[in-house]
């Protein structure tokens, strides 16, 4: 009897015999079928249709348990961890063995937020278990812990797990990602070290070898582990996905796209591969692509409650950018902040900060980047915004001091920029306009700071360089309504009329709801007496 034959016999007697948990019975033909396609989908990592083949089989034998047992598999897998959570409590509460149910019903539990949970409920005890099962659910139990914020817990449970068989590379693959929180690079490396060393072609080793070097700076080496782990494996998501965003850093537009176009076949559910889409489409000058790239990933994520997602760092921050880069702030808010509880040294601080300040909650700023500042203590960006939450809060001269002391670290052209607001807000105006000039003589996009300046330099009677600065600022930003505005108001201050009217014109259009520029146009006609048309402005 050929090999072929004997699994299918085999195959036929498991879910004839064990479908019920009552009485033996014959397992409908046409259930067994469908079952059988749907592992042979499941196994070419076909999940969506194992899923739809596995519930067709379940509605001709609703007490099919094999069939309940891999769709709550195929589902977890199809990324439906509430779907798999449901129906894997319910094969196991059918009779379904704990050894082939626990691991799977675990991991669904991470993915409904249930973390605290699995320490909680007896049935993820480990004891009783098969010692490889055993392993793998200490390897959930330690991911729980590590996004509960226990960090030293996981490393532990880890520990516990190697206790059992030190020569699984999954023990240490695992370990590398809390190390990295912990920003215990030496140590995360050697972890991928001892990984390599069980499994030298594992595509999981090279990844976490690419996210430390990642992480440390040393980007071609995370490029070349990224590209070896996809070699070794081609449908390595997270691998395709880092290399995406590392492209997209080292301004490889092309090479990302290319992953990208892989990862929509791969997980076209990924909000983090639409983030990379809307970079991607930013930097190509796309802005509708790049908003609709937005929006996917908040219709993706905003269905699902907070606590589903609390413990998902990479989505809540997801969410929080893609909200703000739709400007919706506040949205945003409560996505950044659960964020920043748990990884106060994120980056995400500043994007937080800067909706505080657009609300004039100045503490709160204060507080998030000063916590950031701690262990980022050389982010440019952060100390720039800290400067301003501190004029917001009308601490003039303490922002002052800070820019001061910052220049003399780094003459960063953001610490002149701040520099220059704080003193032109305690009266300092001789000295606001050399820092604001100095901010910009590197030829960088200070455009608040060029925009005071053409204002000091209009009330100072310099129309010429609030002209020559509104030219550039409108060059650089020509679709830019408020711009086109200051530039018809450094026009009229130097009496081209004609230039002043046209540059209103140009802002009124870009903005319908800006009424600076329209106002000014109704005094244009008044003075022209042009009384109708002057009014026609007004009413509108």
């Amino acid at each position: 009897m050929r090999v072929g034959q004997l699994s299918s016999i085999l195959l036929w007697l498991a879910v004839t015999v064990l479908w019920h948990a009552g009485p033996a019975r014959a397992a409908n033909d046409k259930a067994v079928k469908l079952y059988e396609d749907a592992l042979a989908r499941f196994d070419k990592k076909d999940f969506e249709g194992s899923v739809r083949q596995l519930k067709n089989a379940l509605l001709i034998e609703k007490g099919m348990l094999p069939a309940r047992t891999l769709l709550g598999k195929a589902l977890l897998k199809n990324g439906d961890p509430l779907g798999a959570e449901v129906t894997l409590s319910d094969a196991l509460a059918a009779g379904a063995s704990r050894a082939e149910i626990i691991v799977p019903l675990a991991q669904a539990y991470l993915g409904v937020g249930k973390q605290r949970q699995i320490f909680e409920q007896p049935q993820f005890d480990v004891a009783g278990l098969p010692a490889p099962v055993q392993q793998q659910l200490l390897l959930v139990r330690a991911a729980a812990s590590a996004d509960i914020g226990e960090l030293h817990k996981a490393l532990t449970i880890i520990d516990s797990a190697r206790a059992i068989d030190p020569k699984l590379p999954d023990l240490w693959v695992a370990e590398v990602p809390i190390r990295i929180r912990l920003r215990q690079f030496k140590e995360a490396a050697m972890a991928v070290e001892r990984a390599t060393a069980l499994a030298p072609n594992s595509a999981d080793s090279m990844y976490q070898k690419g996210a430390v070097a990642h992480v440390s700076g040393n980007l071609p080496v995370a490029l070349d582990a990224y590209s070896r782990a996809i070699a070794a494996d081609a449908d390595h998501a997270a691998a395709r996905l880092a290399r995406a965003g590392l492209y997209l850093d080292l301004g490889r537009f092309a090479d990302a796209g290319k992953d990208l176009a892989a990862l929509q076949r791969l997980t076209p559910s990924d909000p983090r591969a639409a983030y990379l889409h809307a970079l991607l489409a930013e930097k190509d000058k796309r802005p509708e692509d790049a908003r609709k790239a937005l929006k996917t990933i908040t219709e993706l994520i905003d269905q699902f409650p907070i606590d589903y997602i609390r413990y998902r760092p990479q989505v809540l921050m997801l969410n929080g950018l893609a909200h703000y880069g739709l400007s919706e702030p506040e949205k945003a808010r409560q996505y950044f902040e659960i964020y920043q509880k748990a990884q106060a040294d994120s980056p995400t601080a500043k994007p937080l900060a800067q909706v505080y300040l657009k609300s004039a909650s100045y503490d709160l700023a204060i507080d998030v980047l000063q916590a950031y500042l701690k262990s980022q203590p050389d982010d440019t960006q952060a100390m720039a915004l800290l400067g301003v939450a501190l004029i917001g809060k009308g601490q003039f001269a303490r922002a002052s001091a800070l820019m001061e002391k910052a220049i003399r670290v780094k003459d960063a052209p953001e610490f002149h920029a701040v520099l220059g607001m704080s003193l032109l807000r305690s009266g300092q105006t001789a000295g606001a306009v050399k820092a604001l000039e100095t901010s910009l003589q590197a030829g960088t996009r200070q455009t608040q700071a060029a925009r005071l300046l053409i204002t000091l330099y209009m009330q100072q009677g310099q129309p010429v360089k609030a002209n020559a600065m509104a030219e550039k600022l409108v060059k650089q930003q020509p679709n830019h309504a408020e711009f086109a505005n200051l530039l018809g108001l450094a026009k009229v201050n130097t009496g081209d009329m004609a230039a002043a009217r046209a540059a209103f014109e140009k802002a009124a259009q870009l903005d319908d709801a800006l009424v600076q520029p329209r106002l000014q146009l109704a005094r244009m006609d008044i003075a022209a007496r042009a009384y109708d048309a002057a009014k026609v402005r007004l009413d509108g």
